[in-house]
C-alpha cells in the first residue's frame, strides 16, 4: 500500500473518530431544543433522552391536595380546579408525572423514540466504519489482502450513519420541535419556532458529528481509490 493511502486512511480513521465523539456526546446531553424567556434565559431544554425546566413554581407535581389562597368555591357552587397554576400563563398544569423519556410530554414519544433509534444505530455504523477504516490503514501490518474492500465497506457503513442522522434532525425539526414548548407554556405557543424555540448545543454537537463521519469515510474512500496499487 503506498504512503499517501495510508496517510488517507490515518486522517480518516482520526475525522471519523472525532465525529463518533461529537455525535455521542451530542445524543447524550439534553439541549437539542430550547425555550427561552423574554430575558433569554433558558426555561426548557429538550434532548433526546430527557428534559428539563426551570423550577419556578413549575416542578411540583399535583397530588390531589386543594391549595387554600384563593381556592375557595365561587358563586356558581361548582369548586375551582385544584390543580396548580401555571404562573406564566395561569392556566392549570398537567398532573401527570414527568416522563423522564420525552421530557414531560407524551404526544411526540413516537417521534422521539424515532430519533433516539436511529442515533444509536447511526452511532454502531460510524464506529464500525472507524474500525474498518482503521483495518485498511493497517493491513499491510496484519498481512490482510483485498484491502480496498475495507474503504469501500467503510464509506458505506459512514454514508449510512450520516443519512441516519439526518433523518432524526428531520423527524426532530419536522415532529418534535414543535411541541418542546407545550408544558402549558401559552405565551411560547404563540412566538413558534424563531422567536422563542431555538437548536441548543446538542443538537449542533450532532451536525459537526454528522459531517465528520461522512467526510472521514469519504476521505478514506477517495484515498484507497486513487493511491491504491
Amino acid at each position: 500500500m503506498p504512503l499517501k493511502s495510508r496517510q488517507f486512511g490515518a486522517v480518516s480513521v482520526l475525522i471519523i473518530f472525532v465525529g463518533t465523539v461529537l455525535h455521542i456526546v451530542g445524543v447524550a446531553t439534553p439541549e437539542w431544543t430550547t425555550v427561552k424567556d423574554e430575558n433569554g434565559k433558558t426555561v426548557i431544554s429538550q434532548g433526546l433522552w430527557t428534559g428539563g425546566q426551570e423550577t419556578r413554581g413549575q416542578e411540583t407535581p399535583w397530588t390531589g391536595g386543594q391549595e387554600t389562597r384563593g381556592q375557595e368555591t365561587p358563586m356558581d357552587g361548582r369548586p375551582r380546579d385544584p390543580r396548580p397554576r401555571d404562573p406564566l400563563d395561569g392556566r392549570p398544569r398537567d398532573p401527570r408525572p414527568r416522563d423522564p423519556w420525552t421530557g414531560g410530554f407524551d404526544d411526540t414519544s413516537d417521534a422521539l423514540k424515532a430519533c433516539g433509534a436511529c442515533c444509536v444505530l447511526a452511532i454502531i455504523g460510524s464506529v464500525a466504519g472507524m474500525i474498518l477504516a482503521a483495518l485498511y490503514h493497517l493491513s499491510p501490518a496484519l498481512g490482510v489482502s483485498e484491502t480496498i474492500m475495507f474503504s469501500q465497506v467503510s464509506l458505506a457503513s459512514t454514508l449510512a450513519s450520516a443519512a441516519l442522522i439526518i433523518i432524526t434532525f428531520i423527524i426532530w425539526l419536522t415532529k418534535v420541535v414543535d411541541h418542546t414548548h407545550s408544558f402549558n407554556y401559552g405565551p411560547f405557543i404563540a412566538l413558534g419556532l424563531s422567536a422563542g424555540t431555538g437548536i441548543g448545543y446538542s443538537f449542533i454537537l450532532s451536525i459537526f458529528g454528522c459531517i465528520f463521519i461522512g467526510l472521514g469515510g469519504g476521505l478514506g474512500f477517495v484515498g484507497a481509490q486513487r493511491f491504491s496499487d
